[in-house]
Parts: C-alpha cells; sequence; structure tokens
C-alpha cells in the first residue's frame, strides 16, 4: 500500500504522520487491499480539514472531516469511508448472491440434477379435467364466460357444429379459436 500524505499551510509532524498510518493501516483490515491512499491535510483559519481518498482495486473511495482539531477531522474522514466501503461491501455481496441464484435456475443447469431416466422421460400429466361442450353461438359463450370466473370455455359452435374456444385475454379482452374446416 502507498500513502502519500499532503499538508497544506503547516508543517507536517511525525506523530500526525504516524497517526494516520496506524488509522489507514487499521481501516485496513476491514475493507480489504487498499492500493493507494492520499490524505490531504488543509490547515486554514479555524478549521482543519482532512481530505481522504482511497483506492481499493477498481474502487476509488473519498471523504471529507471538517472539526476545529486535526485529530478530529482525520477520524471522521475514516468514519465516513469506512461506512462507505461497508455499504459498497454489502452492494457487491448482494450482487454475486443475486447472480448464483440466477446462474442455478437456468434450465441447462437444472437438466444437470436429473437422473438419466428422468432426462428422457416424456412430462406427465398431472390433472385433467372434462368438460361438457354444449352447443350455442358465439355471443351466448361470450356472455356465459363473462359471468364464469374460468379463463377459457370450450363449446360447439351452433353454426358450424365444430368445437371452438373462447378466453380471457391479458388485455381483458375476450379471444376466441375457431378450428379450420
Amino acid at each position: 500500500m502507498h500513502i502519500l500524505i499532503t499538508s497544506r499551510h503547516e508543517v507536517l509532524t511525525e506523530a500526525l504522520k504516524e497517526y494516520i498510518e496506524k488509522k489507514i493501516y487499521h481501516l485496513e483490515k476491514y475493507i480489504g487491499k487498499i492500493t493507494e491512499a492520499r490524505v490531504i491535510l488543509n490547515f486554514e483559519k479555524k478549521s482543519h480539514i482532512c481530505e481522504l481518498t482511497l483506492l481499493i482495486g477498481k474502487m476509488q473511495l473519498s471523504s471529507r472531516g471538517i472539526s476545529r482539531d486535526m485529530y478530529q477531522s482525520i477520524d471522521a474522514s475514516i468514519q465516513r469511508l469506512g461506512r462507505q466501503a461497508s455499504k459498497q461491501k454489502k452492494r457487491v455481496v448482494k450482487k454475486r448472491r443475486e447472480n448464483q441464484n440466477i446462474k442455478k435456475f437456468k434450465m441447462d443447469d437444472s437438466k444437470a440434477f436429473l437422473s438419466d431416466d428422468e432426462k428422457l422421460s416424456k412430462p406427465k400429466i398431472i390433472r385433467s379435467t372434462q368438460y361438457s361442450v354444449k352447443p350455442m353461438t358465439v355471443e351466448e359463450a361470450v356472455a356465459q364466460l363473462v359471468v364464469s370466473d374460468s379463463d377459457f370455455l370450450i363449446f360447439q359452435n351452433a353454426e358450424t357444429e365444430k368445437p371452438n374456444v373462447v378466453y380471457r385475454r391479458k388485455d381483458k379482452n375476450i379471444g376466441w379459436i375457431e378450428p379450420e374446416s
């Protein structure tokens, strides 16, 4: 890790330099490998400003602490960086988990867990229902579908004497399926 400390308007003391390095090394335990740390200390009239920028791999975190004491400014800046880093880490972990879940549920992956017998078997009919097909006109079938709570109705068209289907569409309209001659 490379630490670059710049002090403006006042000489940087050895104690302050050691304090900053100690805090950054302590922060590295929680954040991870810090490649570069840039610290700018600015002494103005009645305020001390600490601007801290960390490069962690491809990620850059920066914070600023202002107070009447330089040590408090450094602590505030380090504390803000710690919060930023924990939020960023949570985002990365959440994104990894989501990507792992997506990979788990791909169809190709799900077939890998099936036995050879299950891969070759045909789909099973789980439930069958019998409907009585009544002769009626399309208008009567639509009226009956509207009052019922089913999604479709099979009927025998009174005009053509062939089975037809009327169904509810997703756009709340009614669809009609009529077989060709």
